[in-house]
């Protein structure tokens, strides 16, 4: 499938009511207020297992691609396809951000995004991949993903998981940190929020919501 004929599929289901073509994520108070009575997650017991060769142009936990320095114009962007709804046209999902962020430039090989806030300190990123490359299975990808030694590492405070799903959260250098990874068997989306403490009030009370906002509507594509 071709990127125009995934955009065109993709901005019909975000028009319609959620059937049985889209997979909606269950919400669950896995916000980082609820998660603060919770206990801490225990580290993982040993080094993650190497996992197969991925390609070059993926890079660890991020778009392949750094957004450019100007933020991307909705103008003529297929992939804003409502106020604050993205679709990825190469891994078919589609999910929120917040409407008076501003979209940065599509990565260079189509995985993901980057949405930043009006002030520059919040950022919602969103990016997909195969859970064969990367997994293979759900539990194998988080385990990889939470465990990243690049820096800035994050500091876990919290960790979740389900059949086809993970949370995981905590601070990364002065900020709290959000990442829920969603897995249709075949391909993933990971959604993550960075936002300062002072904001707390503000994105605590949204994050769950955005981050479950997440459906798979079309197969991907290379």
């Amino acid at each position: 499938m071709n990127r125009p004929s995934c955009i065109g599929a993709l901005m019909l289901a975000a028009m319609a009511v959620a059937g049985p073509a889209c997979s909606r994520n269950k919400a669950k108070n896995d916000s980082p207020a609820a998660q603060a009575n919770a206990v801490s997650a225990k580290p993982a017991s040993g080094p993650a297992a190497e996992p197969p060769a991925k390609p070059a142009a993926i890079d660890s936990g991020s778009p392949s691609q750094e957004p450019e320095s100007d933020a991307a114009s909705d103008d003529d962007d297929d992939s804003i396809v409502a106020p604050g709804r993205y679709a990825n046209g190469r891994f078919g999902f589609l999910v929120d951000f917040p409407p008076e962020f501003k979209p940065g430039e599509e990565s260079g090989n189509g995985d993901g995004r980057h949405f930043t806030s009006p002030d520059g300190l919040t950022q919602e990123t969103v990016w997909g991949g195969w859970l064969n490359v990367w997994g293979p299975t759900i539990g194998e990808l988080c385990t990889r993903l939470s465990d990243d030694k690049k820096p800035p590492k994050v500091t876990l405070t919290y960790k979740s998981k389900g059949k086809d799903w993970c949370v995981f959260s905590g601070r990364i250098q002065d900020k709290i940190y959000y990442r829920r990874i969603f897995t249709n068997g075949e391909v993933f989306a990971s959604f993550e929020l960075k936002y300062p403490e002072s904001d707390r009030s503000v994105y605590d009370a949204k994050v769950g919501k955005l981050a479950t906002s997440v459906q798979f509507v079309t197969s991907g594509h290379p």
